[in-house]
């Protein structure tokens, strides 16, 4: 059912409700707030061409080196492993290859838990020697 009577009283209060509001937005605000939006939007775009025109230049660098990069000689290929050395080649000997670097030596400190099987008689350069198992403690590296 439709009110026509409520619907006038709640018109006539909401008009005198807005005719005691007072009303604080003028043209000359108006007017500013056009200018700042317009200045914000030039803003933005200058940014974005800005940014497209950085773009642009590292993609022209980068097609620039790829450019010189396919103008360069090719670098000479050493031949495979498998082809035959040829007889003006002529290789180091081996004690020349390993005589930078100092002798390694091992030792023995301790081992820990007890040998497994019995320890197959080697022939020794010491003859004194012998061929059981001996604990010596724990490998330390280091």
């Amino acid at each position: 059912m439709h009110d026509v009577r409520f619907e006038d009283l709640v018109r006539q209060t909401l008009r005198a409700e807005a005719a005691n509001l007072t009303l604080t937005v003028t043209s000359d605000l108006l007017e500013r707030r056009l200018v700042e939006r317009r200045r914000q939007a030039q803003t933005t775009r200058r940014l974005g061409m800005v940014a497209a025109v950085a773009a642009l230049a590292v993609i022209g660098g980068a097609v620039v080196l790829s450019q010189r990069q396919a103008d360069l000689p090719p670098v000479a290929t050493s031949p495979s492993p498998s082809a035959s050395p040829s007889p003006a080649v002529v290789l180091p000997d081996t004690s020349d290859l390993l005589s930078g670097y100092p002798t390694a030596t091992i030792r023995l400190e301790r081992s820990e838990g007890p040998a497994t099987g019995r320890a197959a008689p080697l022939a020794s350069a010491n003859p004194g020697a012998s061929p059981e198992p001996v604990v010596v403690g724990r490998i330390r590296f280091g």
